[in-house]
């Protein structure tokens, strides 16, 4: 059996995978804690502080960090805090 799909169809498929899938790693790339503070993963921080993961990892002796299930982890409040207290934002 051969099933033909017209470009639009294609197009509305794409658009429904694309959204599943980014509202099923939302929670893994950017969540909160307890206390209502966001949570960033490496790649989450780098696009917050407007870098590469590369560069995260090059200065993680100097961020604060917690390690959550393995994976390095990261307190908004705690990174915000940081570069007001070196004022480098």
């Amino acid at each position: 059996m051969k099933l033909e799909l017209e470009q639009e169809d294609i197009d509305s498929l794409t658009l429904r995978i694309t959204q599943e899938v980014i509202k099923g790693l939302l929670p893994t790339l950017l969540s909160q804690d307890q206390a209502g503070d966001t949570i960033y993963t490496v790649e989450a921080l780098a696009k917050y502080l407007q870098t590469t993961p590369k560069w995260v990892y090059n200065h993680i002796h100097e961020l604060p960090h917690f390690k959550k299930e393995g994976l390095i982890r990261f307190r908004k409040s705690d990174i915000d805090k940081l570069f007001e207290e070196k004022n480098l934002r």
